[in-house]
């Protein structure tokens, strides 16, 4: 059996509902970096644990399928409300925000 790839867990999440955040409060945004990635991230902490973006959608409902997706590949992922809609975070065990470059990937690509 393979081992479960970044982000992934063996853990069934399929009896969990995707944590919804609505304030600012909640949560701190900023930015982390991943062992196989050149770039950093835009991340937010909560309770202690780093969630990369994974998406922004507009509406409600969208989002909750999107981070649905995630619970049932076996991914934690939580949801932040914004101005313009609902941004999904995926759950990077991983990240790490020690000696993390500051050039992000749309720097780096210019």
């Amino acid at each position: 059996m393979p081992s479960p790839s970044r982000s992934q867990s063996p853990i069934n999440h399929l009896d969990q509902t995707p944590k919804i955040l609505e304030s600012r409060d909640q949560y701190r945004s900023c930015h982390i970096c991943l062992p196989e990635e050149e770039y950093r991230v835009a991340a937010v902490m909560v309770d202690g644990k780093y969630y990369g973006l994974a998406k922004v959608v507009p509406d409600r409902q969208r989002s909750l399928e999107i981070a649905n997706r995630l619970l049932t590949a076996g991914t934690e992922a939580v949801i932040t409300k914004l101005a313009k809609g609902y941004a999904i975070w995926r759950l990077e065990p991983e990240a790490y925000t020690e000696l993390c470059p500051r050039t992000t990937r749309r720097q780096r690509n210019r």
